[in-house]
């Protein structure tokens, strides 16, 4: 198996990956670090989560997740094969055949391309000796097609398209690696880990000061406050956002929450098919309308009403599947 993982920086999500398939290849375990995570495996799983996907592979189209230039949306396959960054603008190599394409973040193709981006604006432009362009070396902006099946060539990105890719932001935000406190996995009782930015990590420290020293009463106690964050980690929590007064309950979201909490899919279909627990968690998707706080409120809901049927000895989950009709 070739050294593919010299293709990356070292230090990156996709490096570490690269570098376990090819010990793996030659009957070798994992052996390098990532971040501050020192034992190999552990760094493995690490930065297979940042990276999110278990290879370094990555695929750059997929029809069905198709591109809508009037929201701010993007698909799963839009990010970084360098570094794994994600929702922010990418780059690609001009006049290169799809299946031997890689997107690049700015960061990372300045890297690969010796150029100079510490002046690069929001609009993705830069100075260059003939003017400013939004080219980094032979990169050129990465905009998919509204098929997703492909990426449209330099001087045929139709206007809606640069507006998209102009609105993402130019360089990915810095994050940190956090871990639960408060919400564990439902199956496991481990905690989650998540890949968060670090301004929200700040303020979230901001306010837990204020909570500790008596100066924010209105927002509770520390552990209601954690919670209230955590919740709002979980990809479930940007779809009850899209919730406003009318009831947002639907089959495929209460899967996601449940999924997201670690729940096993026997049991989530014997919650659905219980109407005592659909009765207790409906009523609370609606009247979120963007309100973070009540969106956090609902997944909680949800979250200590699953709880409700777990307990340390696996009797309430035994009962539950055994005398269920």
């Amino acid at each position: 198996m070739k050294k593919h993982f010299r293709n990356f920086l070292p230090g990156t999500a996709a490096y570490v990956i690269a570098h376990a398939e090819y010990s793996l290849s030659r009957r070798r375990n994992p052996s390098i670090p990532f971040r501050t995570e020192k034992n190999p495996i552990k760094a493995l799983a690490l930065a297979q989560a940042v990276f999110g996907g278990s290879s370094w592979k990555v695929s750059l189209v997929d029809t069905s997740h198709p591109v809508d230039y009037s929201k701010a949306e993007i698909p799963p396959t839009y990010k970084c094969g360098q570094c794994g960054a994600k929702r922010v603008k990418l780059w690609r190599e001009y006049q290169t055949f799809l299946n031997h394409q890689t997107l690049r973040c700015a960061h990372c193709a300045a890297i690969n391309q010796k150029k100079d981006i510490s002046k690069i604006d929001a609009n993705g432009m830069r100075p260059s000796r003939g003017g400013k362009t939004d080219q980094i070396g032979w990169y050129i902006p990465a905009v998919p097609t509204e098929e997703n099946d492909s990426y449209w060539g330099y001087t045929s990105v139709p206007q809606n398209g640069c507006e998209w890719w102009r609105k993402l932001p130019t360089l990915p935000e810095r994050v940190v690696i956090y871990t639960t406190q408060c919400v564990k996995n439902l199956h496991t009782g481990k905690s989650f880990t998540f890949e968060v930015p670090q301004q929200t990590i700040e303020y979230f420290e901001m306010q837990k000061g204020l909570v500790e020293t008596g100066q924010a009463p209105m927002l509770g106690s520390v552990e209601k406050l954690t919670t209230i964050y955590e919740f709002s980690f979980f990809p479930a929590y940007k779809e009850l956002l899209k919730i406003w007064t009318s009831n947002g309950f639907t089959t495929e979201l209460i899967v996601q929450i449940l999924a997201d909490f670690g729940v096993t899919q026997p049991f989530i279909y014997k919650l659905l098919e219980d109407d005592k627990f659909i009765s207790d968690v409906q009523p609370w998707f609606e009247g979120i309308t963007c309100d973070g706080e009540r969106a956090s409120r609902t997944l909680k809901v949800v979250y200590d009403t699953v709880k409700s049927y777990f307990s340390p000895t696996g009797k309430s989950e035994w009962e539950f599947f055994t005398n269920f009709p």
